[in-house]
């Protein structure tokens, strides 16, 4: 794997860094994204997402 991305000292999650630590599948992960649940920064044509982010999306679904 590719090493971790870091910007002014925080991690960046790419879809598939993300999707591991979530524990959700690509199809979720994309639901989550057009519901609202999940926020990122859109890069390209992809997104990347912070732990930040990533643990906020786990909140408002109640998992944390």
């Amino acid at each position: 794997m590719p090493e971790p991305i870091v910007i002014n000292g925080e991690r960046i999650y790419r879809p598939v860094e993300a999707r591991a630590y979530l524990g959700i599948s690509e199809i979720t992960m994309n639901r989550w994204r057009a519901e609202g649940w999940l926020e990122g920064y859109e890069v390209g044509r992809g997104y990347q997402y912070t732990r930040k982010q990533l643990d906020a999306a786990l909140k408002a679904k109640g998992y944390k």
